[in-house]
This record gives C-alpha cells, structure tokens and sequence, in this order.
C-alpha cells in the first residue's frame, strides 16, 4: 500500500516538473505585490474602573423599646406524613414535582394530623 503511494506520487512529481520544463502551461508571476506591509503598532488602552456613586448610610434608630410578642407554634405536619402522601400521589400517575408543590401548598395553611387526611384533601387540587 504504501509503494503504491510512493509511485503515484513521484509520477505525478515527474509528470508536474516535465509540463512544467516543456512550457505545456503557461504559469504567470504575479505582479505588483508588495514585498513587505507596514504594521503599525496597536495601542490597547487600559479599561477604566466604573466609577461608584455615594451612597448615603440610613440614619439609624435611637433606643426604641420594641416589644416581642410571644410566639405561637405552629402545628405543622411532619415530614413523614408529607413523604407518605407525595409518594402516594407519584404512584397514582402524578408527577413527582407537581406532588411536593401540591402537598406544600396544602400544608401551608392547614395542619394535617395524619397523612389519609392529607391525602383526602389533595384529590381536588388533582388536575
């Protein structure tokens, strides 16, 4: 393989160089090129930093008293339940993305004690 590749390419070298020498073809130079271009030299110039505007603090509060209500927990449903009920809504053919939303927007406002409740009240928010 690699011999014959070696003969074509030195037959087409010594069929070029022979048309080439008997004047078959005429090859023309070319003309009016120049031999060297002149280039000048690029100055890059530094990018300025934006320049940042005052900002003027807040003023801040003089000793008020502020009194804290006390805090009230909230009931919230565990996150077994809520695991329970996504995985029961997956099963049945939903989404499992549309499964937590669902579930998190139903226990957003109301607290659910056990997850067949909380299952009970996701059927018509099903789409």
């Amino acid at each position: 393989m690699v011999e014959v590749f070696w003969t074509v390419f030195l037959v087409g070298l010594f069929l070029q160089g022979s048309i080439y020498i008997l004047g078959l073809i005429n090859i023309e130079k070319p003309q009016n090129i120049p031999r060297s271009v002149a280039v000048q030299p690029v100055v890059v110039q530094p990018k300025k930093k934006p320049v940042h505007q005052y900002v003027k603090p807040k003023p801040k509060i003089k000793n008020e008293t502020v009194i804290q209500q006390p805090v009230e927990k909230t009931k919230l449903t565990s996150n077994s339940d809520r695991d329970l009920v996504v995985s029961g809504l997956v099963h049945i053919g939903m989404k499992k993305r549309e499964a937590t939303s669902l579930v998190a927007k139903m226990c957003k406002n109301n607290y659910y004690d056990d997850a067949q409740k909380l299952f009970e009240a996701c059927f018509p928010h099903i789409k």
